[in-house]
């Protein structure tokens, strides 16, 4: 699609999704790129890869993706809520993605009361979305590498 042809291409542009958010991190559509790239990656790799990881089912590898990184069942459920308003086919683990607004703007330091993007689990968790980008690439970065032997920077 486009120039994307390839799982590589797809975590590119993800990569940069996620730095385009970082600059501007309340806008909500920003938020919501990221986590469509961030899940969706999970069909690229399986599509251009399923055959060397030995898997057969995209269901059963993304569940296996969720367990290592249960932040992707978070993009999963931010895209799926997204995109159906209300999410019924399995039991989501968002319970509501919100703007948190802090005393002081985004200009400061996340050491101050900041507002941000935040994500409330059904557990009771709040994560913040920069974080949870943070550990969605940082895993897929591990993925490429140690399942794949492809050695990825967030900044290609």
């Amino acid at each position: 699609m486009f120039w994307i042809e390839s799982a590589v291409q797809f975590f590119q542009v993800f990569a940069t999704q996620v730095r385009d958010f970082e600059e501007d991190s309340l806008h909500p559509a920003k938020a919501i790129a990221c986590a469509l790239f961030g899940w969706h990656l999970t069909e690229w790799v399986f599509s251009e890869y399923s055959e060397q990881l030995g898997v057969r089912e995209l269901k059963e590898f993304q569940k296996e993706l969720r367990n290592q990184c249960p932040e992707l069942g978070c993009l999963q459920d931010l895209i799926n809520g997204t995109k159906h308003v209300q999410i019924t086919r399995y039991d989501p683990k968002v319970e509501s993605a919100d703007l948190y607004e802090g005393a002081f703007s985004d200009g400061f330091s996340n050491g101050f009361d900041v507002s941000r993007l935040q994500i409330r689990r059904f557990d009771g968790s709040v994560v913040w979305m920069e974080d949870l980008l943070k550990s969605v690439l940082d895993f897929w970065q591990g993925f490429f590498s140690a399942e794949l032997g492809i050695h990825l920077e967030a900044s290609e």
